[in-house]
């Protein structure tokens, strides 16, 4: 019910949210920073795919990882209708990434699991290098574009990070939830519990946006 109901929200919003897009200010200055942090986006996805293969893109680590990465390539080229729409998305998912994987997953494991499956966890999770990329700088890869243009984020931003979440709902519960590919239990629309967290994701994310406007606004006074 929690699902169909923010579906049916979002569907219902697109027309207004639509209405407050905006393409991303030009920035020429930026252009050659946003193309070396497109590099090193892509140098991580490539070493990903070398090491592993293509199956973390099912993730929404690596799809957090990825939006990043595009976005940085779209500001380098010139196309601000795509960095616009990916501005809000890529910084909410990157954002999640890191709070879950340090505030709920890293503890969790570390305080209830055996003793043989925590070490196992800290030396190839926690001290993993690609993996404190991917779960640590993330947040300061994404937030670094950000705060060298802070831009006021708009009803459109807030919508179109609701539905890149829907979106990776959709395809969880649809395709890797029915293959057992639990990768996130608390996604389970087999709980009680899931329409809360998928309530209180929401909310974070709407605390995330006005959080970000505060910030612009900030940076705006002072550089005023």
């Amino acid at each position: 019910l929690a699902y169909a109901a923010l579906a049916l929200a979002a569907l219902a919003s697109a027309p207004l949210a639509w209405g407050s897009f905006a393409p991303a200010p030009e920035a020429a200055a930026l252009r050659l920073p946003r193309l070396a942090a497109f590099g090193f986006g892509a140098a991580v996805l490539g070493h990903m795919f070398a090491q592993v293969g293509v199956w973390p893109m099912a993730t929404w680590t690596m799809l957090g990882w990825t939006a990043a990465t595009v976005r940085f390539l779209a500001g380098a080229i010139g196309w601000p209708c795509l960095q616009r729409a990916l501005t809000f998305p890529s910084l909410m998912a990157n954002t999640v990434t890191v709070v879950v994987w340090y505030l709920g997953i890293v503890p969790g494991v570390l305080l209830m699991a055996p003793e043989g499956v925590r070490r196992r966890f800290r030396e190839h999770m926690v001290l993993s290098a690609f993996l404190f990329i991917v779960h640590g700088v993330n947040l300061p890869f994404c937030l670094a574009d950000w705060y060298l243009q802070p831009m006021q984020l708009e009803l459109f931003d807030l919508w179109a990070g609701v539905a890149y979440g829907l979106a990776y709902l959709t395809f969880y519960l649809g395709v890797l939830d029915p293959l057992g590919a639990h990768l996130y239990f608390v996604l389970t629309p087999r709980k009680w519990w899931g329409g809360l967290f998928y309530a209180g994701l929401t909310g974070s994310m709407v605390a995330l946006w006005a959080g970000l406007n505060a910030w612009a606004a900030r940076l705006a006074s002072a550089g005023a």
